[in-house]
């Protein structure tokens, strides 16, 4: 197989440090044997796990067929001690003996059933007892001994599967259904109902203060109030990963005067300006926002939204040339210098309101080597949460509490995210390139820190022109226990590809669910982070053989949803709804749907509304976040969650739920 260029680089420096026995190199070596593992891995290969002494010669054709076709993660005890002595899947092999789940004997391997599901077969060891079990169990002939039923779910009191149509016509049935039964009367008891998970219980957002002040002088030869801040990387301890990384940003307080603002503020806030409504692409929401400069859309054309433009040009310029570009210049000089000054490129202005977009999931600005974000609003008077930062997905969140014309500036490597509880948000953004006609150098950003920074790694991947390299870095940060990297890596053990673009060429990885399950488990061990959680719970809905599965499933989503993951949330209005795995309650059900702030979840609570005046606020904020728009869908598809595309909102529960 050929050697990537990427993995040609790190071997090379690996190479010439051979003879250190530096914390670096005991930290980023062993990122390429497993590097080599996963890309060279292949269906037999994976199979050597359940019969290494029958497959190691690369028999076992007909069984790595059926493990090929595997749906459902595999349940503990799947790793066997002979093929990890043998050297094989040493990722998979170190995660299980971390679990405890590292078996002396060899454990059951997979055979499908009649109905299509896949369940561990005890029994017989050879090859031929196992194909005949196989036959046996696809004509729907009984069990042999060995094979475990599975399916059931005992704490679950589903009414049955409702029809498969429409899923949101379904979920209004299902409302229909709750109130003619006169509500939730099989939530009598309240000490049951009240153990559960509730939006309330999620923590609130704390203001984040732990600021250095300083005073430094900028080009111009004005005096500048700055107050540091950062964010690091990891923020507890943990066994996998390497030396703190931080995230730094600043805050300048005042860069636009309030008579700036306010006008600003009013020429924006005209009702007959129309706001761009393109999907983003962090979360596939409409995005509410127009560009001042750095992009022009079909609106942008208009005389009138042309006439705004430049007004707001004007009224921005000062502060942008005498203020904010020579503190970004000087701020990371060792990048802005001479003909690589960095630049704004982009210019936009965006808005949170009542009845439209209240949040922006967390995301790093990989696009722009540094991003500058002026408040037009107040925090804790004209509204309440706004922009917030965390060192990753499951840290505590922590809102800035900017006043009007105050900026924060930040590279790309901040996580951020916004989340307005209530009132309006409005900013003006910019963002910044190391380069004065804005050309993207984006591959060069991260390139050194690459080498041990999981987080650099990371972004550096998204940089990358051949898929394969990138997903060679995220390895090596998966590896480092980043948790996004994890997630991804996960993914692409689904069989999910990495593409460069839409239409461009991707990278796929062997089909491999153990390894899949594997990196979710590790991720959720480490940092309980929400979006493994979201993944593993998935994965325990698709497993017919784990006993419970709906309950155990709704644990993961719990698990997700405490650190306001969108789609766990909507998914515990399903199971609430449903009662998959829990009690149904469809008030609480209404209450996650709405707590989701997605269009479906809002849709699907006002089914549930108190009054019809609750119900037709929900629908209306509904439709402006596209609810059964047709673009919706595709736009959820993309953006999927965590950074993540392909990520699925519908969760497959047992026997279906409004064909979600």
């Amino acid at each position: 197989m050929r050697q990537r260029p990427l993995v040609a680089v790190f071997a090379a420096v690996f190479a010439a440090r051979r003879t250190l026995a530096s914390p670096t190199i005991r930290l980023v070596l062993p990122l390429l044997l497993l590097y080599r593992t996963v890309a060279s891995a292949s269906r037999d290969e994976a199979f050597l796990l359940l019969e290494p002494e029958r497959c190691e010669a690369g028999g076992c054709p007909e069984l790595s067929a059926f493990w090929d076709e595997m749906t459902g993660h595999a349940p503990p005890g799947f790793v066997g001690r002979r093929a990890c002595a043998a050297g094989d899947a040493a990722y998979l092999c170190a995660a299980a003996e971390r679990r405890g789940e590292l078996r002396d004997d060899m454990p059951a391997v997979v055979v499908r059933a009649a109905d299509g599901s896949y369940l561990p077969y005890a029994g017989e060891r050879s090859i031929e007892g196992i194909m005949s079990a196989v036959t046996a169990a696809a004509a729907g002939a009984p069990s042999p001994p060995g094979i475990m039923n599975g399916g059931g779910d005992a704490r679950t009191t589903s009414r049955g599967p409702p029809a498969r149509d429409d899923p949101i016509r379904c979920l209004e049935r299902a409302y229909a259904e709750a109130r003619s039964r006169g509500g939730n009367e099989v939530c009598l008891d309240a000490e049951t109902c009240a153990a559960r998970l509730r939006p309330a219980d999620v923590a609130r957002m704390r203001v984040y203060d732990n600021f250095t002040n300083a005073s430094v002088a900028v080009a111009t030869g004005e005096k500048a109030k700055v107050a540091e801040g950062a964010m690091s990387w990891p923020d507890k301890p943990a066994k996998r990963a390497g030396a703190p990384v931080n995230a730094s940003f600043v805050v300048l307080p005042s860069v636009l005067s309030p008579v700036e603002v306010a006008a600003i503020r009013a020429l924006t806030e005209d009702e007959a300006l129309a706001f761009d409504e393109v999907p983003d692409s962090v979360d596939g929401m409409p995005s509410y926002e127009m560009f001042v400069f750095g992009k022009e859309t079909p609106i942008d054309v208009t005389p009138e939204r042309r006439r705004v433009r430049q007004r707001l040009s004007a009224i921005m310029q000062n502060a942008l040339e005498r203020r904010l570009t020579p503190y970004v210049r000087q701020r990371y000089a060792e990048r802005c210098a001479g003909d690589r000054a960095c630049t704004p490129c982009s210019s936009l202005i965006r808005r949170y309101r009542e009845g439209e977009r209240r949040s922006h999931a967390p995301h790093e600005d990989s696009e722009a080597f540094a991003t500058v974000v002026v408040s037009l609003a107040n925090a804790g008077d004209e509204f309440e949460g706004g922009l917030y930062l965390a060192a990753s997905s499951s840290a505590e969140k922590r809102s800035l509490a900017l006043q009007r014309g105050d900026a924060v500036v930040h590279r790309g490597d901040l996580l951020h995210g916004v989340d307005v509880k209530r009132g309006e948000r409005w900013s003006w953004i910019l963002w910044y390139r190391d380069s004065p006609t804005c050309e993207d150098h984006g591959r060069e950003w991260y390139a050194e820190c690459a080498l041990t920074n999981p987080v650099c790694q990371a972004l550096h991947a998204g940089h990358q022109d051949d898929p394969a390299d990138a997903v060679a870095l995220y390895s090596f940060a998966a590896a480092n226990g980043l948790p996004r990297a994890m997630v991804k890596m996960a993914r692409f053990h689904h069989g999910n590809g990495h593409c460069k673009g839409p239409g461009g060429p991707c990278h796929r990885m062997p089909r491999n669910l153990l390894a899949a399950a594997a990196s979710y488990r590790d991720c959720v061990e480490l940092w309980d982070d929400p979006d493994c959680n979201y993944g593993l719970a998935q994965m325990h809905l698709r497993n017919a053989t784990l006993p419970n599965r709906a309950a155990v499933a709704v644990e993961s989503f719990e698990a997700a949803a405490r650190h306001g993951h969108a789609f766990a949330a909507y998914n515990l209005g399903v199971a609430h709804l449903f009662g998959h795995g829990v009690l149904p309650n469809a008030d609480l059900a209404a209450a996650w749907f709405e707590a989701s702030g997605l269009p479906e979840g809002l849709l699907a609570a006002s089914f549930g509304a108190d009054s019809e005046d609750a119900a037709a606020a929900l629908r209306s904020r509904a439709t402006a976040l596209g609810a059964n728009a047709p673009w919706r869908a595709q736009a959820r598809h993309l953006t999927g969650a965590g950074g993540t595309g392909g990520v699925a909102l519908h969760s497959p529960w047992p026997g279906g739920s409004c064909a979600l």
